[in-house]
C-alpha cells in the first residue's frame, strides 16, 4: 500500500494598512523603551580554574557602566553546598575582567587532587542592579 501526504499551508494577513502603521508605531516606541534600558553594569561569570589546591573566579562586567562598590563572590562545592563566600573584591569597568585570590580547595571540602565539581556565583544576593541577573554564576567540572 501506497501513501502520499498532502499539506496545504494557509496564511492570512488580517486587518487593514492602519493596522499596520499602528503595529509600527509601537515597535518603534518600544525599540527606544529597550535602549535606555540597555544602560547599567552587567557582572558575569566566565570561569574558574583549578591551579593546584586553589581554584579562582573569573567575572567580567559586560554591561555599560561600572560600579561603585566592591562585589561578592561564592564558590560552592556541588556535591556538598559547603560554601566560601567573601566580599570585598573589584568591581571592574566596562568590558574588563577581575578574578578572586586564590581559594584554597579545602576552604569547600574538595580535594582539587581530583576532578570536582563547583559552582561560582558573583553578586550571589543580586544586591547590585545590573542589566542581566542571569549570568552571574556558573557551574564547573575541572
Amino acid at each position: 500500500m501506497k501513501w502520499t501526504l498532502f499539506a496545504t499551508l494557509l496564511l492570512c494577513a488580517c486587518g487593514d494598512e492602519d493596522d499596520k502603521a499602528d503595529d509600527s508605531v509601537a515597535q518603534d516606541s518600544d525599540a527606544t523603551d529597550d535602549s535606555a534600558a540597555a544602560d547599567g553594569p552587567d557582572l558575569a561569570l566566565t570561569d574558574i580554574t583549578k591551579d593546584g589546591d586553589t581554584l579562582t573566579l573569573r567575572y567580567c562586567n559586560v554591561g555599560t557602566e561600572g560600579g561603585e562598590t566592591t562585589v561578592p563572590l561564592r564558590l560552592m562545592n556541588v556535591d556538598t553546598t559547603q560554601a566560601w563566600e567573601r566580599g570585598g573584591h573589584a568591581f571592574p569597568e566596562p568590558d574588563a575582567c577581575a578574578e578572586s585570590d586564590p581559594v584554597p580547595c579545602a576552604d569547600v571540602g574538595l580535594d582539587c587532587a581530583q576532578e570536582v565539581v563547583v559552582e561560582g556565583v558573583v553578586d550571589p544576593y543580586d544586591a547590585i542592579r545590573e542589566l542581566d541577573e542571569t549570568n552571574n554564576r556558573g557551574t564547573f567540572r575541572l
